[in-house]
């Protein structure tokens, strides 16, 4: 994959990415939801129910049918099918009445002419078109999740999330997860106010995308910006939480705009410079620090461990004076001096936005069903090299 440095581009577009995940079997055409128009499409899973032949057919004929130029698509884990192994051994649990053909529905994704769809991949997209803005990113996507229930692409140790997450190149532009980062629009009545995955957010650090698209939490819909210290080892230095309940009520559209040319309404700011002075904060002091800070809606804990930062290390409440061997998702013992040196490209990327794009506003299953708008990305991207004027 072409290695794009940000610090070298001279030229970038505003570019519109349209967000979306856990549909599950909706479409715009059902009319509970509207799809705006833009760029990029991004669906970050589950699409369907079980991931049956059908359901899939009738996603990627919305998905092709709709008006973008690259579309992207991940699958969740309710695309059952699409995990091969998980379905051989478990798919007479779903369709023992009538059992899908895991080839046939992978390949409805694979063999379309439009659809970018990617198995914990990347891909390197170049916008082409005349009428576009004639953009390229690298974007890399994933379906894997940390395990609840019997589902699909489930993941239940430390070390498959290592393996799993630190597959994402060094030089990502935007990753698509169907798992939420660990503390990040990942608050869940169900599993809790932080349920995302630790090691993705671990990751999230070491690459500094510009831009991160996940669903998977439903009630954790919602768009936040994190602000990186220019030194590696200081983490985050402010985290915001972006408001969209604005255009919930109304016909407005949900849109973070990241070009600097206006500015979605933000809220609930707040900084750690203080926090990054130490990194031996005890537990009782890192949770008198975050709880009067952060709502409770984005509920989130730091716990230290050595001589890494304690902003990088996102656990819940109940988890907060558990041993580190106990935790469902140990500490990055990856995270060291020289991954720095890793991230000379990564001059211009201060910043990364976390938008989760859930649809379905309600969990699965829970009656009536309720929908959120998509969510819209206003984001400056490099030209490709061959449309530098």
């Amino acid at each position: 994959m072409p290695i794009i440095n940000h610090a070298d581009v001279l030229q970038t577009r505003k570019t519109r990415v349209v967000c979306i995940s856990d549909t599950h079997n909706s479409s715009p055409k059902d009319g509970g939801w509207k799809l705006p128009k833009g760029d990029v499409l991004i669906h970050a899973g589950d699409f369907t129910n079980q991931g049956t032949f059908s359901e899939i057919q009738k996603t990627v004929k919305w998905i092709e049918d709709a008006d973008f130029e690259a579309k992207i698509v991940i699958a969740g884990n309710h695309e059952l099918t699409l995990d091969r192994r998980f379905y051989a051994q478990n798919g007479h649990n779903f369709h023992n009445q009538e059992p899908q053909d895991a080839a046939a529905c992978e390949a409805l994704l694979t063999n379309s002419p439009s659809i970018t769809y990617l198995n914990h991949a990347s891909s390197h997209i170049r916008l082409t078109s005349s009428s576009g803005p004639q953009t390229q990113f690298s974007v890399f996507g994933s379906p894997h999740v940390p395990s609840r229930g019997h589902w699909a692409f489930g993941y239940d140790s430390v070390a498959d999330a290592l393996r799993l997450w630190g597959d994402i190149p060094q030089e990502t532009d935007i990753v698509v997860a169907h798992t939420p980062p660990k503390g990040l629009c990942d608050n869940s009545p169900k599993w809790g106010p932080s349920a995302g995955c630790a090691e993705l957010r671990n990751t999230i650090e070491r690459v500094r995308p510009r831009l991160v698209v996940c669903g998977h939490v439903h009630e954790g819909r919602g768009a936040m910006r994190l602000k990186w210290s220019r030194i590696f080892d200081g983490g985050v230095m402010q985290q915001e939480e972006i408001d969209l309940n604005y255009a919930q009520r109304t016909k407005k559209q949900c849109v973070v705009d990241l070009t600097g040319k206006a500015y979605a309404r933000p809220s609930n700011v707040w900084g750690h410079e203080e926090m990054i002075a130490s990194s031996h904060l005890t537990p009782d002091v890192c949770a008198k620090a975050c709880s009067s800070t952060i709502p409770a809606t984005a509920e989130q804990r730091f716990v230290a461990s050595g001589n890494l930062s304690p902003i990088r290390h996102v656990v819940s409440t109940s988890e907060m004076l558990q041993p580190e061997a106990d935790l469902p998702f140990a500490l990055n013992p990856s995270l060291k001096k020289k991954d720095a040196e890793e991230l000379g490209h990564l001059t211009g990327r201060n910043d990364t936005c976390i938008i989760n794009a859930a649809i379905l506003a309600t969990s699965y299953g829970v009656k009536p069903k309720r929908f959120n708008k998509p969510i819209i990305v206003d984001i400056d991207l490099p030209v490709r090299d061959d449309d530098r004027r």
